[in-house]
């Protein structure tokens, strides 16, 4: 595993926000779910990870299934889809 780091940048609440997000890569062949750690001025804040909802479909969810209700419906999701974007154009 190679760990990683990257910046996101998003408008919320009229402002722009920037938050670091890390993972860890996967450098061999061996299957693993994918976690990325969301820091906020190098504070960690939550970690999210990519699954897969009742009817297969594609979602994220947080680890810290307590602060979920501390964000506006759908911000993990867009956020995750944000992650997933970096990833596929690195």
């Amino acid at each position: 595993m190679k760990q990683e780091s990257f910046h996101l940048q998003f408008n919320w609440q009229n402002s722009q926000r920037k938050v670091q997000i890390r993972s860890e890569k996967v450098t061999d062949s061996t299957p693993v779910v994918a976690m990325y750690q969301v820091l906020w001025d190098d504070v960690y804040m939550f970690t999210l990870y990519p699954t897969f909802n009742d009817e297969s479909c594609k979602t994220w969810k947080i680890v810290e299934q307590e602060m979920e209700i501390q964000f506006p419906p759908g911000f993990i999701i867009i956020l995750g889809s944000l992650i997933e974007d970096v990833y596929m154009m690195n």
